[in-house]
């Protein structure tokens, strides 16, 4: 079986973009929401790939549902600035994994299973975030931002800017954070309407995924003697009652 080449793989999320933003429905303010949200975080990371070379980024990548809806639309924005310049068709795009937690197997599989689908030059560092950033900027010199799929309701998102540097005491960076203005219902939509595959836990009622010490699923999801999808959480408040 023939792989795909990375400018593919990139043409796919392309494709899958600009069919959703083409959507007309006025009716809908949830298609409308998430077209918005599409195409301001689509801006930023056209303008941080003309800030930086390619190689110069860094995706920050943990199968969660959030990174998820940031990398389909990172490698649309590739596709749409490099589809006629010189990619190697093996190649790999940077990215980084921290963990520090206990795993669950599902979602080390998902990572696993996503990071070959999409070409993910994927590097796991289990530490602290600081820690794991020197760690990888020790190995990879060249990287000069880092593009990460954190949330306004997210810890330490409330401040944040779309483009910011790291703190002085940090490895020196730019984080890149696109979809900071995305709610919970928001990148449910994306992902459902555009039949992106995701990690098999949001399927069983959890709605925000940690390490198997520290996440449950959501009580607010329970159903009888089971829980339903993470999708169907009605209240985006109550997104992190996963988290113990």
């Amino acid at each position: 079986m023939i792989k795909d080449s990375f400018l593919s793989v990139c043409e796919h999320s392309y494709n899958l973009i600009t069919d959703f933003l083409n959507e007309s429905d006025p009716e809908n303010e949830l298609l409308t929401s998430t077209q918005e949200q599409v195409r301001k975080s689509y801006d930023i990371l056209f303008e941080s790939l003309n800030l930086y070379k390619l190689d110069e980024l860094s995706i920050s990548y943990n199968g969660g549902k959030d990174c998820l809806v940031l990398l389909i639309i990172y490698l649309a924005v590739i596709y749409d600035k490099y589809q006629n310049e010189s990619i190697p068709r093996d190649y790999k795009l940077n990215a980084l994994y921290i963990k520090n937690e206990s795993m669950f197997q599902e979602q080390d599989d998902f990572i696993k299973k996503s990071a070959a689908k999409y070409q993910l030059n994927l590097q796991p560092f289990r530490d602290t975030m600081k820690r794991a950033l020197h760690k990888y900027l020790v190995q990879n010199p060249c990287i000069k931002a880092v593009i990460i799929g954190i949330r306004r309701c997210d810890p330490y998102g409330k401040d944040l800017h779309y483009l910011q540097e790291t703190d002085p005491s940090w490895p020196r960076l730019m984080r890149v954070n696109p979809i900071l203005e995305w709610d919970y219902h928001q990148i449910w939509f994306f992902l459902r309407h555009l039949k992106i595959e995701y990690c098999k836990l949001y399927d069983m009622g959890y709605t925000s995924l940690g390490g198997t010490n520290n996440t449950i699923k959501n009580p607010d999801l329970q159903d009888g003697d089971g829980y339903l999808p993470a999708y169907l959480l009605d209240d985006s408040e109550k997104e992190r009652s996963s988290r113990l």
